[in-house]
Parts: C-alpha cells; structure tokens; sequence
C-alpha cells in the first residue's frame, strides 16, 4: 500500500501528518479550527492532539487575548519529521513517476493544472464543501 511505503510502521500516522501539516499552513490553530477543518470530533481531535503533544511534535500554548483557550503549534521536532514525511512523499512520487511511459507521464503532467485548481479551491473552503 502506498501510504505505508510513505509512512513506514512505527513512524507517524497519516491524519498525524495531515494535522502537522494543517498546522504548518496556519502557524497555530484551536483544536476546535483543526477538528472543523478536518471534518472530526472535537474530541477525536483532542486525543490526535494530545498524543502529537506527548510526543513532543506540537505544544499547546495560552490563547494571550482568552486565557480559557489554547493554540497548538508545531515544535522544531514536529516540523522536522513532517519535513522527512514529505520528502519521502515526494521521492516514492518521483520513483512511481519514473516507472510510467512517456504517454502517461504526458498524460499526469496535462492533468496537474486541474488538480492544482482543485486543491486551491479546497484550500479556499478550508477543505469544507
């Protein structure tokens, strides 16, 4: 299976790497934003974020302007793995990439437009439709 040659056992999960990288994207974030933006419980979010937090890939800090609130945000740790993450994405992509023939390599890049055009309309919703 593909997302396990990406992320190997024992390495992060892939909605550990999607909240990571969420949080890339934004800087800091409310476990509340995370759990709307991707489409969870509030409380599924919270154990994600708990479990990220006691591996010490994100940290909770005081919302300043709402002492009653935290943000969460990446760790210098957080933001390496998901780096390694991704640049294992991006080799096992190449490699998969090399095997095609020059029709289907045509093929994908004539189709990367309109895939950009759908995750940029993602982006623009917050990934809500």
């Amino acid at each position: 299976m593909l997302r396990r040659r990406i992320h190997p056992e024992g390495g992060l999960t892939a909605a550990q790497i999607d909240v990571l990288s969420l949080l890339d994207d934004l800087g800091r974030a409310r476990v509340t934003e995370l759990a709307e933006r991707r489409s969870c419980s509030q409380p599924a979010m919270s154990r994600l974020v708990e479990r990220l937090v006691g591996d010490g890939l994100v940290v909770r800090r005081v919302d300043h302007e709402d002492r009653r609130s935290a943000h969460v945000e990446l760790t210098a740790e957080g933001r390496r793995l998901l780096e390694s993450a991704r640049a294992r994405s991006a080799d096992l992509i190449a490699e998969l990439i090399a095997t095609l023939t020059p029709t289907e390599r045509g093929a994908l890049a004539a189709a990367l437009p309109v895939l950009d055009r759908i995750l940029e309309a993602d982006r623009a919703t917050g990934g809500r439709r």
